[in-house]
């Protein structure tokens, strides 16, 4: 699955697409409809199935990066996101147990 959050505090965004600035290079993240909820924060999601979609191709990139900001655009403002080291280490683990996945089912 790819799951993309955008969370603040400062109000609802009512987010409507995302790109990615993948070291310089502008990739448009496709999504279906973007949920909502907040509690004490606001947050909105896509949360898309993947296996051997765009959405892989995505997440390699931005897990091999050297700097990636997604600019989430809403109805009237954006607001961009730096993707941390701590991230991209968290998305290369989910893209390894994946591939080891595979490697099982086709054994």
């Amino acid at each position: 699955r790819f799951v993309l959050h955008y969370t603040t505090r400062n109000g609802w965004l009512f987010v409507e697409s995302a790109q990615a600035n993948i070291d310089g290079q502008i990739v448009t993240i496709p999504s279906s409809a973007w949920k909502r909820d907040n509690d004490t924060e606001t947050w909105e999601w896509i949360d898309e199935y993947a296996p051997g979609t765009s959405y892989m191709e995505i997440s390699r990139r931005i897990a091999s990066s050297s700097k990636t900001v997604i600019r989430f655009f809403g109805q009237q403002n954006r607001d961009d996101y730096t993707v941390r080291a701590e991230d991209k280490e968290i998305l290369r683990d989910g893209l390894l147990a994946y591939e080891v996945m595979l490697e099982q089912k086709d054994q």
